[in-house]
């Protein structure tokens, strides 16, 4: 006679299932004995946990991560997981997974590397929430510079909005802003070069390259970044840029922009 085959582990079964009320009933039902056992009851935490991720259930992974015992939440492939999340496009698991990470892990993740990547598929409240969570020390260490030349370069000016919103006050005079500025410039993107400068500091606008900056403007002949340019401009930068329209036989393009 055949032997009957095992029945799966009840946390893995509901899991499959993508019911979460199931996967609840599973963990609040479960003897005590079982939970000071080594990967509880024998299942695998790990692979528990990349399958609520890859079915893109933040609910069911929340309460996989709440219950596990802390032994287990420190083994788990974060950096894994946290590559998933990103790929699957849910911020709100994302969320979930960086929120219940130990601060042990949270410190050794590639944040360079995953804030790059979350740049790069322009997934703006995956970057925000990515962001917001990381320690200030990975915070510190990002190439805030490189990040937000992608921005610019990408030109989406929400991305660079939310770098904004978490640079630390210390890493904004570090950043290249005559490197950034004058990309906007180059790319033609006025509402960038517009942000770009309103949000810069007094001490970095006197440090810009105005003239250089003027000149590409001049000759390209963009009056929407012209006039973004001329309302944030000093006073030294004007005097240069109308000599040079003056120059280029272009005195209608200041009168416009005036």
């Amino acid at each position: 006679m055949p032997q009957k085959k095992p029945d799966a582990v009840p946390g893995e079964k509901a899991i499959e299932s993508g019911k979460a009320d199931m996967l609840r009933q599973v963990l609040q039902h479960m003897p005590a004995l079982d939970w000071a056992r080594l990967n509880w009851a024998k299942l695998d935490w790990n692979q528990l946990v990349l399958m609520a991720v890859g079915f893109g259930k933040a609910d069911m992974l929340g309460e996989v991560l709440q219950r596990m015992p802390d032994l287990n939440l420190a083994e788990l492939n974060w950096t894994e997981l946290v590559l998933m999340a990103i790929g699957s496009g849910k911020s709100d698991i994302l969320g979930e997974m960086l929120e219940l990470m130990p601060e042990l892990n949270l410190a050794e993740l590639n944040w360079t590397g995953l804030v790059l990547l979350t740049a790069e598929s322009g997934r703006i409240d995956m970057l925000g929430e990515m962001l917001q969570l990381m320690p200030d020390l990975n915070l510190a260490e990002l190439n805030l510079t490189g990040l937000t030349l992608m921005a610019v370069e990408s030109g989406s000016t929400d991305m660079l909005r939310e770098l904004f919103k978490y640079t630390p006050d210390t890493y904004w005079a570090k950043l290249d802003w005559n490197e950034l500025v004058l990309m906007a410039v180059r790319f033609r993107k006025s509402d960038m070069l517009g942000e770009v400068l309103q949000l810069m500091p007094d001490l970095n606008f006197a440090k810009l390259n105005w003239e250089e900056g003027a000149k590409i403007l001049v000759e390209s002949g963009n009056i929407d970044m012209l006039r973004e340019a001329l309302k944030y401009m000093p006073y030294h930068g004007w005097t240069k840029t109308a000599q040079m329209l003056f120059e280029a036989g272009a005195v209608n393009i200041f009168g416009e922009v005036l």
